[in-house]
């Protein structure tokens, strides 16, 4: 069983990545896979410049028994794809993503959660070799900044995916600029480690989520606190857990109890079921699939030393959030809230 409290099991057909943005500074697969030097984990770290673990960018295709986990496992399960990868990752091999939705597609039974930082790259291999996103195929993007909230979403809604998703975790900031109403289900967690530069979530940004979520009526899944607790101390990230204002809000998608329950399983009981809505759905469809790609999601010169900034512990780089918080400002709140009133509004008019 998985330890991450949105899903079943993990799966990893493929292992290594490439830390992309500020959000991957305390990448827990890293040092994993470096513990784990052997077999098909051999050549995927090494100790970086500043004496870090860090990737080589080398991607490995996992043997046999690991690939074709799924099919051998008869019990419905939620599975997370590729949580010590990114599938869309550039040194990812076309033949292992054709092979890996082959095996998808033959598991109805199973829900996949496909999550990734480069959802351009998710959209056009989607195109590129005619990958088939089959019900029980979930497309995610992590959001880590607002200023990928936009880009990513849009890059997502190309997808053909019957449910997307994001995942803001580690989340670093307020997202104003994320519209939740245009993904099926909003994940949420802060930032955990043991370094002295894991940064806090500020329990503003979540509950702005929450209360926008519960607005349109996406899912709302809050996974951790992480390193600080809602009441800013530092502690282990068991001992701050993951309880907002008291409440434990883990949020499913009716889709993923559903399809267990259609298997005779019976879903995590601290899962909430939310039934299913469409809203805007297929304008946002006629919407992304006129965009043209964007290739989106490149690291950048400047991304990459902040990033080593951040793994040296550089205080003049490194902005302590417990010093310097960056609040929703009310203006923005109250926008936010006759936006969507009025959409709302003109949609029961239609």
């Amino acid at each position: 069983m998985s330890q991450i409290e949105w899903t079943d099991r993990t799966w990893n057909p493929m292992v290594g990545c490439t830390r992309l943005t500020a959000g991957c500074v305390h990448c827990y697969a890293a040092p994993m896979t470096h513990r784990f030097n052997h077999d098909h984990y051999v050549g995927l770290t090494h100790i970086n410049e500043v004496g870090r673990v860090d990737w080589t960018g080398q991607i490995n295709t996992a043997p046999p028994h690991i690939f074709n986990a799924p099919l051998k496992r008869k019990k419905p399960t939620v599975w997370f794809v590729n949580s010590m990868s990114d599938m869309f990752h550039e040194g990812a091999n076309d033949c292992d993503i054709v092979r890996a939705f082959e095996i998808m597609n033959q598991c109805p039974h199973h829900t996949f959660q496909v999550l990734t930082k480069r959802p351009s790259r998710m959209a056009l291999k989607s195109r590129q070799l005619g990958l088939s996103w089959s019900p029980n195929i979930w497309a995610g993007t992590s959001i880590e900044e607002d200023k990928f909230a936009s880009p990513r979403v849009r890059e997502l809604l190309k997808v053909p995916a019957a449910l997307r998703f994001v995942s803001l975790e580690p989340l670093l900031s307020a997202l104003p600029s994320l519209d939740v109403s245009k993904v099926d289900w909003v994940i949420a967690g802060g930032e955990s480690g043991r370094e002295k530069t894991v940064r806090a979530v500020d329990p503003e940004w979540v509950r702005d989520l929450l209360k926008r979520c519960r607005f349109v009526g996406t899912p709302f899944f809050f996974k951790q606190w992480g390193a600080y607790g809602e009441d800013g101390e530092r502690r282990s990230k068991k001992k701050n857990g993951h309880l907002l204002d008291g409440d434990e809000i883990f949020e499913m998608p009716a889709d993923a109890y559903d399809r267990l329950t259609a298997y005779g399983r019976t879903p995590d009981p601290r899962w909430t079921r939310i039934p299913s809505r469409a809203l805007l759905r297929p304008a946002d469809r006629l919407e992304a699939s006129a965009m043209p790609y964007i290739a989106q999601g490149q690291a950048t010169d400047s991304d990459d030393e902040y990033v080593l900034s951040l793994m040296r512990g550089d205080r003049e780089t490194y902005e302590n959030p417990q010093r310097r918080k960056k609040l929703v400002s009310e203006p923005d709140r109250t926008r936010w809230e006759t936006e969507a009133q009025w959409k709302h509004f003109l949609d029961i008019s239609l």
